[in-house]
């Protein structure tokens, strides 16, 4: 088991201190573990988040980095590779929370140098049925143990929870080409296949329990398809979305969906950002949204 790591913790707009507890807890009682936690700011324009997240430094062996400029995930995350001490960095997402006591134990204990270990989501059972990312998640939640995972390491590679060495990550940086919102883990997980580094998945989850409005993550969604239709070329055997849209386009259907979002789309938006979002509906306005990209 390694000795030393770095835990990493992009943060926008979030406050993150009780995960930074949650974590620091963790490897306070791991004896013989050096450990440092970094947490970036990545140019917050919330000040009352930003300043809440300023008792991160009173924690030992921590540090809370406030950037005054938005650079995006991809950016954030190379920058943080490049300030971590140690062989071994542990990227965490802020906005979510630590139910497992031996979350940390089981990181060490598969980590080797040669490796990026993904521990995966957990989705806990809320009653937010109004909420649409809940809904989509959770609907998929089969696909989040690390069996399912493993059979396709790259594509199923997420950036909210995993282990790297700062070597590799330092020569595969994550992809800063994309500025928007959205896959630029799927990216990153297609150089790691490209350079043939092993992928291992495991059963470590972080949990969400946040849930942004779903306005918020429609938004978010239609930033992620602007982001997949630029980089298609890239992503088009890496995306489920950009696989149906091509059969779809085999059989020249793209002018009928085309149509049909036109007409349904102030319609649908409604209804996905209404209290009672359908997942037919979302399936359908994100095809529909990449044809008219």
């Amino acid at each position: 088991m390694i000795n030393s790591l770095s835990i990493l913790i992009p943060c926008f707009n979030v406050s993150c201190f009780g995960l930074v507890r949650q974590l620091h807890e963790q490897a306070m009682a791991i004896k013989g573990l050096t450990f440092e936690i970094i947490v970036a700011d990545d140019g917050s324009t919330d000040r009352q988040l930003v300043a809440s997240n300023e008792m991160i430094r009173n924690l030992d062996h921590c540090c809370y980095i406030i950037r005054q400029e938005n650079v995006g995930r991809a950016a954030i995350r190379n920058f943080l590779a490049r300030e971590a001490h140690f062989d071994q960095l542990l990227f965490v997402d802020s906005g979510v929370e630590i139910h497992r006591p031996t979350f940390l134990i089981d990181y060490l204990a598969q980590a080797d140098e040669h490796s990026v270990i993904v521990g995966g989501v957990s989705i806990p059972d809320q009653k937010l049925a109004q909420r649409l990312k809940y809904r989509y998640e959770k609907e998929h939640e089969n696909r989040h143990t690390a069996a399912c995972r493993q059979r396709q390491p790259y594509q199923s590679f997420r950036s909210c929870n995993f282990m790297i060495p700062k070597r590799l990550m330092l020569a595969i940086p994550f992809p800063e080409q994309l500025k928007r919102y959205g896959y630029e883990d799927v990216l990153f997980g297609r150089a790691l296949e490209l350079h043939q580094v092993s992928v291992k998945h495991i059963d470590d989850p972080i949990a969400y329990v946040h849930f942004e409005s779903n306005k918020a993550f429609l938004k978010k969604t239609e930033e992620a398809i602007d982001n997949l239709k630029e980089h298609v070329n890239l992503l088009r055997d890496y995306s489920y979305l950009a696989s149906v849209a091509e059969h779809l386009r085999a059989a020249r259907l793209q002018w009928l969906i085309r149509i049909i979002f036109r007409v349904m789309r102030k319609q649908w938006k409604r209804k996905l950002c209404g209290d009672h979002p359908s997942l037919r509906i979302f399936a359908m306005y994100k095809l529909g949204y990449y044809f008219e990209r």
